[in-house]
């Protein structure tokens, strides 16, 4: 099948795309260990760290695919099989590859996710490197592709229509080379993420406010079965704390970075759990009460893993020596 210079808008439902791009569960519920004054300042400085990496996780791994809708950015030559390289299906979005000789795709989210609990609005533009005016295809070890985010809105449905903006810019380096979706069992491919996106948080009670938030991790992709995982890692020093992956400034105008303790582990392919943490600890430091986040636990807040996990607990010490903490729903 040729590439066509048009406006793709594929539904083509493929075993491996048709779960990547569904969205979880709502992730409204908070249950108390120990009711608190300042629970709220933690919840809030929790919560946005999960759900901006959450869209970030998302979006990075939708770009990735969308760059295997054509054999210019692809790098892939055999077409026998068109149903595993040229097609792809982000539901409720536009690909548009009018472009695609230059190396530029651009995503236009306009519509609800599958359950319904949230809502996807704005474009992400794609840009690949291009070398001696060729686009140099996504297969290619150390390949990059440089993504902008233009008003990139997710709008809670089930938590009052609260919503959450992305706008700036993101690079992703194919560390290994290769494609995810001609990923072999056995096989691993590594990509490299770094990002500066400037966050607003619109809860319906104040003022709009953007904070800029950096970002800089390593991911491993592997095939386990029919489902491909990825393993998070941060790569970066911030003040002797190592392994940070995320750090600005919080809503309650507190400088932080986060920690990846252990590695956080994610299904981005298969039928349920998608992008959700599986497992992982994350540190939130350098904040007035450092909180220590466990991803993939029961509504107990007991260590479930890939078990179809509740959610995520955190706990912080306050300034009396208490400890404290929370259950989130994902």
């Amino acid at each position: 099948m040729k590439t066509k210079k048009n406006i793709f808008n594929y539904f083509v439902m493929i075993s491996l795309l048709v779960f990547l791009f569904v969205s979880c569960k709502k992730r409204t519920e908070i249950i108390l260990v120990n009711t608190t004054d300042d629970i709220a300042t933690q919840t809030i400085i929790a919560s946005d760290e999960f759900e901006v990496n959450y869209e970030l996780d998302q979006t990075t791994n939708e770009a990735i695919l969308a760059s295997s809708i054509s054999t210019v950015t692809s790098g892939v030559t055999d077409t026998s099989n068109s149903s595993d390289i040229l097609f792809t299906a982000i539901p409720d979005a536009v690909i548009d590859t009018n472009k695609i000789d230059k190396g530029i795709i651009t995503i236009t989210y306009y519509g609800k996710n599958l359950d319904k609990t949230r809502a996807r609005t704005g474009s992400i533009e794609i840009r690949h490197t291009l070398s001696s005016g060729k686009v140099v295809p996504w297969t290619t070890k150390e390949a990059s592709m440089t993504l902008k985010y233009n008003q990139y809105e997710v709008v809670f449905l089930k938590v009052n229509n609260k919503s959450i903006v992305l706008d700036g810019t993101c690079t992703i380096t194919n560390i290994s080379g290769g494609l995810l979706k001609t990923l072999l069992p056995g096989d691993s491919l590594v990509d490299k993420v770094n990002a500066k996106l400037a966050f607003t948080n619109n809860d319906n009670n104040t003022v709009l406010q953007q904070w800029i938030w950096n970002f800089s991790r390593h991911q491993v992709f592997k095939l386990n079965g029919t489902t491909i995982k990825a393993k998070l890692t941060g790569d970066t020093t911030i003040n002797n704390i190592t392994n940070v992956s995320t750090w600005g400034i919080t809503r309650s105008n507190q400088p932080f970075c986060t920690s990846i303790i252990t590695p956080v582990f994610q299904n981005i392919s298969g039928s349920s759990s998608l992008y959700v943490p599986l497992s992982g600890i994350k540190n939130i430091r350098e904040i007035k009460e450092p909180i220590e986040v466990t991803y993939g636990v029961d509504q107990n807040g007991n260590f479930v893993g890939g078990q179809n996990p509740y959610g995520y607990k955190f706990k912080w010490v306050d300034e009396s020596g208490i400890t404290k903490g929370a259950l989130v729903n994902y």
